[in-house]
């Protein structure tokens, strides 16, 4: 029995192959990002060689942050001081980061090769590129757990108010690492009424009786 070519084995788990498994993660990646429709097939030609084209060169930028891809001089020292600019540029702009503060510490972490500590400037371009992901599986999680959260009897939630329950359940702590403390604060600071306010108007709660006399034979 096999898997794409992998054969399948019973009994223990034999070891997993590291260098075949990023190789899939990369495929995977490749094959999500050069498409244009959620069927995983571009809708036409033109739509297929852009983003082919735009997954090589993000593919270029990112290579620029690696220390083994910069150009050394005879006397190991970084060769050109703006190697790898214009590729931390494109990825700012991308990922709507500062540029200029980025490259000035893309060119400190150039001059110390690479070996010292990355510079704070430089650390939410990494984040960002840290955050693409591999697969859709995170977001079709989102959509099922969106479906649970708009369910038949709750259908009049906006979307500001979908999208902050989506972000707790999603991110959220669980309920025994919840402080809802400051919450309840914030909600009384807003003028809100508290579960034990006396001075709110009571809620007329009207009984039918219409089945009074069945209720006494139950």
């Amino acid at each position: 029995m096999s898997y794409k070519n992998v054969i399948l084995h019973s009994g223990k788990v034999p070891k997993i192959n590291s260098a075949q498994f990023y190789k899939s993660l990369a495929n995977n990646l490749k094959s999500r990002m050069m498409t244009s429709s959620s069927s995983n097939v571009s809708r036409n030609e033109k739509n297929r060689q852009d983003n082919e084209k735009t997954f090589k060169n993000l593919l270029d930028n990112i290579e620029k942050l690696n220390p083994k891809n910069w150009p050394l001089s005879n006397d190991g020292q970084i060769e050109n001081i703006q190697f790898g600019d214009h590729n931390i540029r494109n990825l700012c702009q991308q990922f709507q980061i500062d540029e200029k503060s980025t490259i000035q510490s893309f060119r400190i972490y150039k001059m110390d090769l690479g070996k010292k500590e990355i510079p704070e400037d430089l650390k939410p371009l990494y984040k960002s590129i840290a955050t693409i992901p591999v697969s859709t599986s995170e977001c079709e999680r989102n959509f099922s757990s969106m479906n649970e959260i708009m369910s038949p009897l709750r259908t009049s939630l906006n979307i500001k108010t979908v999208a902050a329950l989506l972000f707790i359940n999603y991110v959220g702590p669980p309920l025994t690492k919840f402080e809802p403390e400051k919450y309840v604060r914030s909600w009384l600071l807003n003028g809100r009424h508290s579960a034990d306010d006396t001075a709110s108007r009571k809620r007329n709660q009207k009984c039918d009786k219409t089945y009074e006399s069945l209720w006494r034979l139950l």
